[in-house]
């Protein structure tokens, strides 16, 4: 509903005025005081709404600013406080050779000054969507012979895994060991228990607060793709039709707004679908290059984008296959080229036509159908009336 829940409260810490205006919280409060509920996991949990209180109460509550926290634990045992300079802190810790912050948190044994310390912060970003923002991605290194920290997947680390499939193993089940190859040699990573014969660390990816108050003052913003699982799901879906292409570049767009109204269309479509699951494709779309940032912004419009034809239907139009958006497609002064990949809710379809301003009613005459095709078996394109079951995921440039 818009509430800012202040998770200082709900610890009994708050020093910004929420006591008297927010008492609808304090059952919570008292549950969480509980021996039988874990608080960390709580101010986990709230740290990840850390986006919704920056654009509500930025000015006001300051703890709130930066997805994670580095906490010390106080002499009696039980009180957590805070940590000074906490993004000194996180940078330092994200150097995996870092041992000891400059000052005085040692990452090996997680203390300071002999007393332990903690790092609280989002979910992994292999635990949620691809397009849900501040979440903490994990990175995943090993030490070389000559003292060198590579990661997992990148230029140096002769592997096939990654950072992201590893995270995912990690996530599923700590206490499972990951076998693999890394050239003639065999290896086992153990997450627990047994020694590792080689140095192995987990650290995440730095974010600065200059980063997150950029990420709450924009309304949109594109997060270029290392190679990962989820680079490779895009380029495999783009190179099955566009084998002769290069790809320079695999950008996220990451909108907040957007993606929330996309997935409440998409809890809309499944209630109205007897609880089935709700067909969801990533599908091509070419269009001027002048338009992609208002696409980010705010999303397709047919209107607008719907320049090219309208033979099934007067509605946003999408391919299956890459080659046919890429007629749609100009080249820019760069001598390339660029394609959106939007996330797109089908559901139910029928063929369209181009007297078409809405899908027409299924055959019980009391509901529409989702969208509109141009054929009904093995449809290559889609026709969408409405713009919220559609979000711009992602944009490929190409040559």
């Amino acid at each position: 509903d818009g509430s800012h829940l202040c998770r200082c409260y709900v610890c009994g810490g708050c020093n910004f005025g929420f006591l008297a205006s927010f008492n609808k919280y304090s059952q919570l409060q008292s549950y969480c005081s509980s021996s039988s509920y874990t608080l960390q996991k709580l101010q986990s949990l709230l740290l990840f709404l850390s986006y919704f209180v920056i654009s509500y109460f930025e000015s006001t509550c300051p703890l709130c600013r930066l997805p994670y926290r580095w906490q010390v634990l106080e002499g009696d045992g039980v009180t957590w406080k805070d940590l000074p300079d906490m993004e000194d802190i996180e940078k330092a810790y994200c150097d995996p050779g870092c041992v000891n912050e400059k000052t005085y948190v040692d990452f090996l044994t997680m203390t300071c000054g002999g007393s332990p310390v903690r790092r609280l912060s989002t979910a992994s970003s292999v635990s949620k969507p691809p397009h849900f923002i501040l979440t903490t991605q994990w990175l995943w290194y090993w030490k070389d012979d000559i003292g060198e920290w590579l990661e997992y997947g990148q230029a140096g680390a002769d592997t096939p895994v990654t950072s992201e499939s590893l995270e995912s193993v990690y996530q599923a089940d700590i206490d499972t060991d990951v076998e693999f190859n890394a050239g003639d040699q065999r290896y086992t990573l153990y997450f627990r228990g047994e020694p590792q014969t080689i140095e192995v660390r987990r650290r995440p990816r730095f974010v600065s607060a200059q980063e997150v108050e950029e990420l709450s003052d924009c309304r949109y913003k594109t997060i270029p793709l290392s190679k990962s699982e989820e680079y490779n799901m895009i380029e495999m879906s783009f190179k099955k039709t566009m084998s002769g292409s290069k790809i320079h570049s695999i950008k996220r767009i990451q909108n907040p707004s957007l993606w929330r109204v996309f997935q409440w269309q998409k809890d809309q479509m499944k209630k109205r679908n007897g609880g089935k699951v709700v067909n969801e494709q990533n599908l091509f779309h070419g269009t001027d290059e002048s338009l992609i940032e208002a696409i980010c912004d705010q999303n397709f419009d047919w209107r607008v984008c719907g320049a090219h034809g309208t033979s099934y239907g007067k509605g946003s139009y999408f391919a299956k296959d890459a080659s046919y958006s890429d007629t749609y497609v100009k080249v820019n002064r760069h001598k390339k080229k660029t394609m959106f990949v939007a996330l797109v809710l089908v559901g139910e379809y029928t063929r369209g036509s181009s007297s078409y301003v809405r899908p027409p009613p299924k055959r019980d005459g009391k509901t529409l159908y989702d969208s509109c095709v141009d054929r009904e078996r093995n449809p290559s394109i889609y026709v969408i009336f409405e713009k919220h079951q559609i979000y711009p995921g992602y944009l490929i440039e190409y040559s």
